[in-house]
């Protein structure tokens, strides 16, 4: 009986030591803890940007005359036309190409080579504020008119394709910059009240995103509606931030 009486004191002196040691490890623990908390989040901000630019490639072919004209000849009459086209693009100030290539248009049949007229490849790239809509297409006409002179080459219209310059780039971004950190410090201040504690920005990360909705469209020709305009969709620029903050 006094064994087992020894025993047991001894379990209950020895379970009371644990319980203590672990309920000290745990205060210090407590007491000796950082009392500080992080915070991580993000933020975005939205602005929707007009077009300012419009870019386009014009593309000059062959007519189906010289396309079918294996004896044609007059390269003097296309080395004028091109000559004017030339001309025409260093008054407009909006485009620039009006080189060419002339060359045999060839079929085949049954393994022979048959010369059956000319093929013309030329680009005219060109790129205009939006204000200038009026000049491009005074000189899509214009180049109309001198096509339809000899019936050598065809000006095929091309979509125009809305753009953003640099400067309206550089205009947005630091609109959105100052978006995005007056509502970063909006963030500051309200965890800071929300934690009755002193926040601080421990890392910030800032993502932009241009979400260019830059679908090319049909431009009517001076002839038609000179007043009609291409029917632009909307396009926006995001900026987005993720960052961490320290409360003391």
């Amino acid at each position: 009986m006094k064994n087992f009486l020894k025993g047991l004191s001894l379990g209950i002196l020895l379970l009371v030591f644990f319980l203590f040691g672990l309920v000290s490890t745990k205060a210090i623990e407590y007491f000796t803890k950082d009392n500080s908390s992080s915070i991580e989040s993000e933020i975005e901000v939205l602005k929707e940007i007009e077009f300012d630019l419009f870019s386009a490639k014009i593309k000059i072919s062959e007519s189906a005359f010289l396309s079918k004209d294996k004896d044609y000849n007059d390269k003097e009459k296309i080395e004028d036309i091109f000559s004017n086209i030339s001309a025409l693009l260093k008054e407009s100030k909006i485009c620039y190409g009006g080189s060419y290539e002339l060359n045999p248009n060839y079929s085949y049949k049954d393994g022979l080579r048959s010369k059956e007229g000319y093929k013309i490849n030329s680009i005219i790239s060109c790129t205009f504020a939006k204000n200038d809509l009026e000049k491009y297409r005074n000189l899509l006409n214009n180049l109309d008119e001198l096509a339809n002179k000899d019936n050598l080459i065809v000006i095929n219209s091309p979509l125009l394709e809305p753009n953003l310059s640099a400067a309206k780039i550089k205009e947005s971004e630091e609109i959105l910059n100052q978006m995005l950190k007056e509502k970063l410090d909006e963030k500051l201040v309200f965890y800071s009240e929300f934690s009755k504690k002193t926040c601080k920005f421990a890392k910030i990360s800032i993502f932009s995103d241009l979400n260019m909705n830059n679908t090319p469209v049909m431009l009517l020709k001076a002839s038609a509606d000179v007043n009609a305009q291409p029917a632009l969709k909307s396009m926006s620029k995001k900026m987005q931030a993720q960052f961490v903050l320290k409360c003391i």
